[in-house]
């Protein structure tokens, strides 16, 4: 018995048609045979009525890479704040949106102290919080214009209480504090077991003396580094914390180091000084299913790092948005899978268009290579694909649970298939994959003749779970002259397979060059070569 409606609460209200498709693999037990349950994908339709009202906002396009934001723990509001605008929360819950002010507490007769300026006196002249974070159950804020390093810690529990007590022995009731280095703070951090801040000039860690709550009376800054930091909200991954230099071109890894006996910051960006010249606009962090480091940066593209912070191993690739600009990015989480979601800025009937984007690369543990995809289960045949209006005039590929389609050019939101298909399918717009090696470095010629030329005789990639790419231009072949299938989920290589491709004819000191342009998955866990010297 399957009650879909428990794992989703809305069916249990639903009426019309639900898809349901179960993955089951059949095996012997002794001498019994059973079925069981792997996976089951559910499909519905909503009504067409139901609909999000819009809210309006209070940040202009250009206003939204100095945004920052935390997440309550106690409630479903999102915290957000902006040097010129009052902060501002955000929930979302049964279709509807709200955005409002945050309502702080203000004083009164016989009540607590001090109030924040831009509590009392709100001013955008003396501006409001440009950072924000969380700990120790508070709302953090930091640097106003009036009071550039000036941090106001709220309540713990209450998020909208930052009046100062008269009472100052109790632990739990809200503090403020002055940096004693000169900079204004760009960024706050508590997600380990203490709290850090980036100012312009450096980058500090907040403690106590004893276990427990920090709190005014007990409070110790002390400087981590001199790097200085720009107005980029740091990112916690693992147990360092990822913030953008003063310049923002280059992305800096701190974490406690027991040899210093102090926080220690790591270049990221030491080996690819270029990657991010565009200067950053936001860090955003994907764990699953792959961990990657996201940025997207002021000049409209976006790069990424792969990143194990256990083995501190990196590998950064840059992406093209196809005509886009991005304007943002921010990581979220839904069914154990983070997703990128981006404001993107493209060109609709000749005219810019804000929309929202979502980042997909998996459905059922299967790689997608394609961008603005749709997966559909049904059961029939199908000659032609409709609804795909959103593609107009655009070249898309099909993909079957056997067999890849494409291109494929979508006339009146419609493709006609060269062959009928009886499977579930994906459609969408492949992006190409490409890895090239950076040239190799001379051997100087320790003898007295010319020496000969080296060239690649074979070139071997060690795949995993892939399909079968390109390098320098050449196909690679499946092994045993077998076709290899192009299905969805279907891969040539095993975990760990590898390939030699031979005869190449290049010079040693030219980059290896590894292509997928079809939308299929590619992934390389090694490059290596075997180099042959020639007569001149």
């Amino acid at each position: 018995e399957l009650i879909v409606s428990q794992a989703i609460p809305e069916l249990s209200t639903y009426t019309g048609v639900v898809k349901i498709h179960i993955s089951c693999p059949a095996v012997n037990i002794g001498d019994q045979f059973a079925m069981f349950v792997m996976s089951a994908q559910v499909s519905y339709e909503l009504d067409a009525t139901t609909t999000v009202a819009p809210v309006d906002a209070p940040w202009t396009s250009d206003q939204l890479d100095a945004i920052q934001y935390v997440q309550s723990p106690y409630t479903n509001e999102l915290i957000l704040t902006h040097p010129d605008v009052t902060p501002h929360y955000y929930t979302f819950a049964a279709a509807v949106a709200t955005l409002g002010p945050i309502p702080f507490e203000q004083p009164g007769a016989g009540d607590k102290g001090a109030a924040p300026h831009w509590v009392t006196d709100p001013d955008p002249a003396d501006g409001y919080p440009r950072a924000c974070g969380a700990h120790q159950g508070r709302l953090i804020l930091g640097g106003s214009y009036k009071e550039p390093q000036k941090v106001w810690a709220s309540q713990a529990g209450d998020w909208v209480d930052f009046l100062l007590p008269t009472d100052t022995s109790l632990s739990d009731e809200p503090y403020h504090y002055v940096m004693t280095a000169m900079g204004y703070i760009q960024w706050i951090e508590g997600g380990g077991a203490g709290m850090m801040h980036g100012t312009s000039n450096a980058e500090h860690a907040i403690g106590s003396s004893a276990a427990g709550l920090l709190s005014g009376t007990d409070l110790q800054v002390n400087e981590q580094s001199t790097n200085g930091s720009a107005h980029v909200q740091a990112e916690r991954v693992g147990h360092e914390t990822m913030y953008a230099t003063a310049d923002g071109r280059q992305l800096m890894s701190m974490r406690y180091s027991d040899e210093l006996q102090n926080s220690r910051s790591d270049n990221l960006t030491l080996g690819s000084p270029h990657i991010l010249r565009g200067q950053l606009r936001r860090i955003a962090y994907a764990r699953q299913p792959f961990k990657i480091v996201w940025c997207p940066l002021l000049d409209g593209d976006f790069t990424g790092m792969s990143y194990d912070p256990g083995t501190k191993t990196l590998g950064w690739h840059r992406h093209d948005t196809t005509g886009g600009t991005v304007l943002d990015m921010a990581e979220g989480r839904l069914q154990g899978e983070d997703r990128i979601y981006a404001a993107v800025i493209r060109q609709v009937n000749g005219l810019p268009n804000l929309q929202l984007e979502a980042m997909r690369t998996y459905e059922n543990d299967k790689v997608v290579a394609m961008d603005n995809y749709t997966l559909t289960y049904f059961d029939g045949t199908l000659t032609q694909i409709t609804g795909l209006e959103r593609l107009e005039g655009q070249d898309v590929w099909v993909q079957t649970l056997n067999a890849l389609y494409g291109p494929l050019q979508v006339a009146s939101g419609t493709v006609t298939l060269p062959e009928p298909i009886t499977t579930s399918y994906i459609v969408g717009v492949p992006f190409s994959q490409e890895i090239k090696t950076l040239p190799a470095r001379p051997t100087p010629n320790l003898g007295g003749s010319f020496g000969s030329k080296k060239t690649f005789s074979r070139i071997g990639l060690r795949l995993y779970e892939s399909s079968l790419p390109k390098v320098n231009g050449v196909q690679y072949k499946q092994h045993s002259n077998k076709t290899e299938s192009k299905g969805w989920g279907v891969y040539a290589s095993g975990l760990l397979d590898d390939y030699h491709q031979q005869h190449l004819g290049r010079d040693y000191l030219e980059p290896i060059t590894v292509t997928q342009d079809e939308p299929l998955k590619l992934t390389i866990t090694g490059i290596f070569g075997k180099l042959t010297d020639e007569d001149i």
